[in-house]
């Protein structure tokens, strides 16, 4: 069902599914400038044709502990081997509201730690998109609260190391939401949208909460962006999404950058790929930036036409440029990195066979792709998958869910 400004806190929106399969390679296009001395090529795709996929290993389902139960997991973050956050939404069935759940990720478990209807008795329902963490007694996340039809009250979570703290720095409102949080030490960026979807449901006026370590200040950005998804490090804010002149249908995939902490984040020049949009983000430094998103904005928009497709893009300290993959993922859902030679992505693949989830690595020479085989399906849009590497070891965590309906249910995996 599609809901007024499709903001993620509403029951039944959620991220954008791209509906295309990959079947050939990108043709690789890069923003002017000079290389960076000794900076390293990108890790392009290998021309030589698709090897057979090949199942994935050493790969761990996570068992649940206690009796509360997750539908769906949207995003995950790790602050080392022992401690480790999911959050999503919980639902009874299809039909049912959603219940803002966080998970914490304990060994070979998981657990349902806190439950959004507690904190917030009085809404409709309630659902936490984006968790970072910047040490075990450091960590931050935002979601959403439905108050009635089009109201919304969107909150931040802070974890001090004993208890989540409760903030609601925007109030409630009509159409606004918060989609996603990153930290750099006490420091942490908060991105959301605002709609005016009695105009254009599908245009927004994007805006950054910044925390300081003792208060939030809150900028505002040009009507005519969305923020997706933001990373920091380093003193840098790194920040995804799409642009457009004023038409959904126009929009064009974009990056917002400030290399100060507390800086207002300005646009920078991306390849030229037409219409699309940029959807995750993930930085091991200012010379070692990744985003995905998709070409095209037929689901995006909801204007059909032309199937988009995947799209996936590096920063080398120079220039953005766009990266050849081998495979067919029709979706990107998400990109983690350990280096700029040590790089995975997790997509779906609508030619693979039921329940297999794509992964594709880089390992310094070329991206080799393989299936995840879960217990139940994976291409289905409603799913929702995110992956990150865990500080300190070589582990991956992965989460997000399988089914759908009555039958969608969180799973979590560990490598």
């Amino acid at each position: 069902m599609k809901l007024p400004g499709e903001l993620r806190g509403i029951r039944g929106a959620g991220r954008r599914r791209v509906a295309a399969a990959l079947s050939c390679l990108l043709a690789v296009t890069a923003c002017t400038g000079e290389a960076a001395p000794g900076a390293k090529p990108p890790p392009f795709a290998s021309p030589t044709p698709l090897p057979e996929i090949t199942l994935a290993s050493g790969w761990q389902r996570l068992e649940r502990a206690g009796v509360w139960a997750a539908t769906s997991l949207r995003d995950v973050a790790a602050a080392g081997p022992d401690a480790a956050w999911a959050v999503g939404y919980s639902a009874q069935a299809e039909d049912e509201p959603w219940n803002g759940v966080l998970l914490r990720v304990d060994g070979a478990r998981w657990r349902v730690d806190l439950k959004m209807w507690k904190r917030f008795p009085d809404a409709i329902d309630t659902a936490i998109n984006g968790i970072d963490a910047d040490g075990p007694d450091r960590a931050w996340a935002v979601g959403n609260a439905n108050l009635d039809d089009d109201t919304n009250l969107p909150y931040a979570l802070r974890w001090d190391g004993h208890s989540w703290r409760t903030f609601t720095p925007l109030g409630a409102a009509k159409e606004q939401e918060l989609s996603d949080v990153a930290m750099d030490g006490d420091r942490a960026a908060l991105i959301g949208n605002r709609s005016a979807w009695a105009r254009d449901e599908d245009v927004y006026t994007p805006l950054l909460l910044s925390w300081d370590g003792r208060r939030f200040t809150e900028r505002t950005f040009r009507r005519g962006q969305k923020f997706e998804a933001v990373a920091a490090g380093g003193g840098h804010t790194w920040i995804v999404g799409r642009r457009t002149s004023g038409r959904c249908a126009d929009s064009r995939p974009a990056v917002w950058h400030s290399a100060t902490p507390g800086g207002t984040p300005a646009p920078m020049p991306l390849p030229d790929i037409g219409t699309g949009g940029l959807t995750r983000v993930w930085q091991n430094g200012p010379s070692d930036v990744w985003a995905t998103g998709n070409r095209g904005t037929g689901l995006a928009c909801d204007t059909g036409g032309e199937p988009d497709r995947p799209v996936v893009l590096h920063w080398d300290g120079t220039s953005w440029k766009e990266i050849d993959l081998p495979g067919r993922p029709d979706t990107l859902h998400s990109v983690t990195a350990f280096g700029p030679d040590d790089v995975w992505l997790v997509g779906t693949d609508d030619q693979a066979a039921s329940g297999r989830l794509m992964l594709l690595h880089y390992e310094g020479q070329r991206w080799t792709p393989e299936y995840l085989p879960l217990d139940g399906e994976a291409e289905n849009h409603e799913n929702e998958y995110a992956l990150t590497r865990v500080p300190g070891t070589a582990q991956l965590l992965l989460v997000g869910s399988e089914d759908c309906c009555d039958d969608q249910h969180a799973i979590i995996y560990r490598r």
